[in-house]
């Protein structure tokens, strides 16, 4: 979990590149597999590996482990701790399938709020 502020993203992507830029989480060394985080609406999709702790973007997948779908604002504020993940899902804001241990760990990306 990076202890730094980052800067505020606009978009996904921008949001995603900062989780990849900040490295490898610690905490998250024992974890892996992929994220598929689809945006409603508009079906943007992007999917994020983990590889024991270690994020990267990647193009396509065959398999993920997780889907995560919600807007462009509430992705965002999750990704950037503004706003927290299991709350959104139990607001009905996030609709999560598959491994949903895994998606929580998706929280430990999240920079630390100031």
């Amino acid at each position: 979990m990076s202890t730094t502020p980052a800067k505020r993203a606009l978009t996904v992507p921008e949001a995603l590149d900062q989780i990849v830029a900040a490295g490898e989480v610690p905490s998250l060394r024992r974890a892996s597999g992929t994220y598929e985080i689809d945006i409603e609406p508009g079906g943007h999709r992007w999917f994020l590996k983990v590889d024991h702790g270690r994020p990267t973007l990647e193009a396509e997948t065959k398999y993920s482990d997780c889907s995560i779908e919600c807007n462009e604002a509430d992705f965002i504020d999750i990704a950037q701790g503004r706003q927290n993940l299991m709350t959104a899902f139990m607001q009905g804001r996030v609709k999560c399938s598959g491994d949903l241990a895994f998606a929580l760990d998706l929280r430990h990306f999240a920079p630390v709020v100031q």
